[in-house]
């Protein structure tokens, strides 16, 4: 009989990511940045991949394969070609949508399709559809099985997303997360490993804002780190950085990134100079920080 027990520590543990954010906030650039550690298969749904861009920020894009056909049966088939090609040895590093969001709609054209043909069928006018309740939940299965494929690929998985306000009407509460629908947006939450907020700051003397990602669930803002291994506010979020924090190759005593951050921002009033925080001062500054989401 085979032995179906297999120890904790041998398990192989590929990342599951959300990068989300607005327009602008780089999580695109940060989720590329897996193709410095090996190759990686884009669904480039948003078609906004600048090979001059990526090579400006460091990134080796020699190592970013493209896929740009956004059907439901072209997805499905690309994900069996991957999968096919890990099975036959070849090194592929790690699967990147850009964006979710935008790929979701192209999900819906072949459960449309159906829908406006039952329609017919019963005889009735389908010059003004719209798909009803039923078809919202085939297309959220639909993504569901999708994901359910990519996760199965035993690679990295990297989903960048669009920003989502969500107010609630009975007490005006707003929830910012990925924007998916919120059936969808609960499962990531549930199944990724990182759900990472993007943003930018600006600051006296640098070139460039500093990007940033919250890491933990502050206030409105959805986020999770499920191995408690990044800062609250993460510099740089790079998918390099991610891992050297998930496997304790970084650590934000010693990270340089890190540490320079603290240095652009004066001590909290009242506080030890000595200790070295680093809190968002954008217009979310004053949110409190909590501790991060049941790992589960």
């Amino acid at each position: 009989m085979t032995d179906l027990i297999q120890m904790l520590d041998d398990q192989n543990e590929p990342l599951r990511i959300v990068y989300y954010g607005d327009p602008g906030s780089r999580k695109t650039t940060y989720a590329m940045a897996a193709a410095n550690l090996g190759r990686i298969v884009v669904l480039d749904a948003d078609h906004g991949l600048k090979a001059r861009a990526l090579r400006r920020h460091g990134i080796d894009t020699s190592n970013i394969e493209v896929h740009t056909e956004m059907t439901y049966t072209s997805i499905q088939a690309k994900l069996f070609q991957v999968a096919t090609r890990l099975a036959d040895g070849e090194q592929i590093f790690a699967l990147v949508i850009d964006t979710a969001t935008v790929m979701l709609p192209y999900l819906l054209d072949p459960i449309a399709a159906k829908a406006i043909q039952r329609q017919r069928a019963k005889g009735l006018d389908t010059s003004d559809f719209e798909i009803s309740l039923d078809a919202r939940g085939e297309l959220s299965e639909a993504f569901r099985k999708i994901n359910r494929q990519i996760l199965d690929l035993g690679i990295h998985v990297i989903l960048v997303c669009h920003v989502r306000r969500d107010i609630d009407q009975a007490t005006s509460t707003v929830r910012v997360g990925p924007a998916m629908p919120p059936g969808l947006q609960a499962d990531l939450i549930g199944l990724y490993d990182y759900v990472l907020h993007c943003r930018t700051e600006e600051f006296p003397g640098l070139e460039e804002d500093e990007g940033s990602a919250l890491t933990r669930k502050r206030s409105i803002y959805v986020a999770k780190d499920r191995y408690y291994a990044l800062p609250p506010t993460f510099v740089d979020p790079t998918f390099e950085r991610l891992l050297g924090y998930t496997n304790g190759e970084i650590v934000r005593e010693t990270d340089p990134v890190q540490l320079a951050a603290v240095a652009r921002r004066k001590p909290p009033e009242g506080g030890d100079p000595g200790v070295q925080t680093l809190t968002p001062t954008a217009p979310d500054a004053a949110v409190p920080e909590t501790e991060p989401e049941d790992a589960g």
